[in-house]
């Protein structure tokens, strides 16, 4: 098979570990890759400067990484005695791409930062760029095209979901549609995925959210609800998910540092070998730079991640319509629940009181506005119940 060898120079270890894992994804896609990290212990059996300058020029396929250092070493602006290995390869593939005449077959540019673009010489700006992490689908069917990866595997990845009890009590007044909806998500029943939970102040969403959650784990489903509370970072966010899964769910993912867990994440989505439930509460907080991560990247990677379910709630979620993940969304809608006969319920069947009258219920209504949890929260005091 057509080898690929990633040019590029050390700038620091985040920049090293993002190489990598965009050499671990190819890899796994069965791509022949050549990095000189597959020579850290020891190194190669000639020096350094000859297998850099080696593989530059033998290689069938070349993608060079620009990033400001990278330019320097090819446009001859580097520092004398640092980045020798990128300086040569830099040598070499300019040399190629002259030879190549009108018809550059072996080379396409690759960055991972949008404003790296602008590292690019102007001579070969003619070049197809790729975004490392945007494009990467591009760059597989571009490789496929070079005879350099092999055609995808089309068949399913195995997974194994849980089955949802018929029994299962369901511990709020209302929301039993949602709780079908969601049963039915969970159990593979629905093609929607991506599970959308709006609703305003005192509707209740933080007591269902909870309930989900306890349903998820009660069927022993993998699960982490991330609270958007504070618009944390990404960065952030990552850190949660690390600590809230272990290595055999998300491996890329706790390998991986800085930015590049970006792309790692997005890997192991893809890839996973059990189902995860994956949430974000409180979603009008969130940070403008991860909502366009989480809505352009995530949810649109969807369909390509089989194992993975995605429940948002907040005052404001995402409007689906507007993203080709449409399909794949089950938007849902709270409204404070005024109904007694709703609460009616909830107190004999789920409180097992039989004293809690229509009075009773009307004076917590008016109190409660029919805000689920304070609604609960007065019947479960009424009734003698710890809440």
């Amino acid at each position: 098979m057509t080898s690929v060898f990633i040019s590029y120079s050390h700038d620091d270890d985040l920049h090293q570990q993002r190489v990598y894992v965009l050499a671990d994804r190819l890899i796994k896609d069965g791509v022949k890759v050549i990095l000189d990290r597959d020579y850290k212990d020891g190194g190669p059996d000639e020096d350094w400067d000859n297998w850099s300058e080696k593989q530059a020029a033998n290689a069938e396929i070349v993608l060079p990484v620009f990033t400001p250092e990278y330019l320097k070493c090819w446009s001859g602006d580097q520092a004398p005695g640092n980045r020798l290995g990128a300086i040569l390869e830099t040598k070499v593939i300019k040399r190629r791409i002259v030879e190549s005449g009108s018809s550059i077959e072996f080379c396409r540019t690759v960055v991972f930062e949008a404003d790296h673009r602008n590292c690019i010489p102007l001579s070969i700006k003619g070049i197809h760029t790729f975004d490392a992490q945007r494009d990467y689908a591009q760059i597989l069917a571009w490789l496929r095209l070079k005879d350099a990866a092999p055609e995808p595997n089309t068949s399913t990845i195995e997974l194994s979901w849980p089955k949802i009890p018929d029994d299962y009590p369901w511990p709020l007044a209302d929301r039993v549609e949602l709780f079908d909806s969601f049963k039915a998500v969970l159990g593979r029943s629905m093609p929607q995925r991506i599970f959308l939970i709006a609703g305003a102040s005192n509707t209740g969403k933080t007591v269902l959210l909870n309930a989900l959650f306890k349903l998820a784990k009660q069927v022993q489903l993998d699960a982490v609800l991330l609270d958007l509370k504070g618009c944390p970072s990404l960065e952030d966010l990552f850190d949660i998910l690390a600590l809230e899964t272990n290595d055999s769910i998300l491996p890329a993912l706790h390998s991986a540092h800085g930015s590049a867990r970006k792309i790692a994440l997005l890997k192991d989505l893809e890839t996973l070998k059990k189902p995860l439930l994956l949430g974000f509460d409180t979603y009008q907080h969130i940070a403008p730079d991860t909502a366009d991560w989480l809505e352009s990247q995530v949810l649109r990677r969807a369909e390509k991640c089989p194992g993975l379910l995605v429940l948002i709630a907040g005052q404001q979620v995402p409007e689906p319509a507007k993203y080709p993940w449409n399909d794949l969304a089950l938007p849902n809608s709270l409204q404070p629940i005024l109904e007694k006969h709703y609460w009616r319920d909830y107190a004999h069947q789920v409180l097992k009181s039989a004293h809690i009258t229509d009075e009773h219920l009307d004076v917590m209504l008016h109190i409660s506005k029919g805000d689920p949890g304070q609604t609960s929260a007065l019947l479960q005091s009424f009734a003698g119940i710890k809440a």
